[in-house]
């Protein structure tokens, strides 16, 4: 079986990008189901502008600690922390991890998100009055560092099994294009995107953009020490687990 066959077959959820600031219904609908969702939000250091981000995704972590930290913003007891959720058993729970870092370069603020539930993430449809003001307030600002909130679903016998694996996953607006091991390399690894091509190298862990069609170039700038790659135009999100 080769990779493409094996991603086919063995990996569950699908990566959606929306353009500017997208959150799905799933996640903003008020309701206290745990759906898995990733986030990836572009922002100015301003502890009040990540503050005000974290709160839009308060109804969904559902975990005391974060809400109580949130709530007297201790950003020092969230940022680069994992909060446990509800609903929770011997062989699987669900966390949530956020982390804080520095961009190299400074670009316009912006959010990725994706969810399990739905594909496509349209702003015109799927934001609510909470998530417009916000979008209001940071549009046009600088960001200079990515929020990452990520919910997903650990299962303890497998990471037993295949501890210490690491990959860097590939994804499009239509979902998962690749899932590679840190261990391979790769000279031209092909994307395609929403206005082209991307192409990727992978070498001894690291990842290198080395084409995009996108104007700004920002993904290519991005240091291949990071966690996150995004080309927004583009609509590419590469990231490691």
């Amino acid at each position: 079986m080769n990779r493409r066959e094996f991603i086919k077959s063995g990996i569950v959820g699908i990566t959606a990008l929306s353009s500017g600031i997208g959150v799905g219904s799933v996640l903003i609908n008020g309701e206290q189901t745990e759906t898995n969702f990733s986030a990836y939000s572009f922002l100015s250091s301003e502890n009040d502008t990540i503050i005000n981000c974290l709160s839009l995704f308060k109804n969904k972590i559902n975990n005391n600690e974060f809400n109580k930290f949130l709530n007297y913003k201790r950003l020092d007891e969230i940022i680069n922390k994992r909060f446990f959720v509800a609903d929770n058993n011997f062989l699987s729970s669900k966390i949530v991890e956020i982390k804080l870092s520095k961009l190299d370069y400074p670009i316009n603020s912006d959010i990725f998100i994706s969810s399990n539930k739905k594909l496509v993430l349209d702003p015109k449809f799927d934001l609510t009055n909470s998530f417009l003001r916000f979008r209001e307030q940071v549009k046009g600002k600088t960001a200079n560092c990515l929020l990452s909130i990520e919910m997903k679903e650990k299962n303890y016998l497998s990471d037993f099994i295949y501890q210490k694996r690491k990959y860097f996953i590939l994804e499009n607006e239509k979902g998962i294009i690749d899932k590679i091991s840190f261990a391979k390399n790769y000279s031209n690894i092909l994307c395609p995107g929403k206005i082209g091509n991307t192409i990727v190298e992978i070498s001894s862990g690291k990842i290198i953009i080395k084409k995009s069609p996108c104007r700004h170039k920002l993904c290519k700038k991005m240091s291949t020490s990071k966690n996150i790659i995004a080309c927004v135009p583009n609509k590419i999100l590469i990231k490691t687990v």
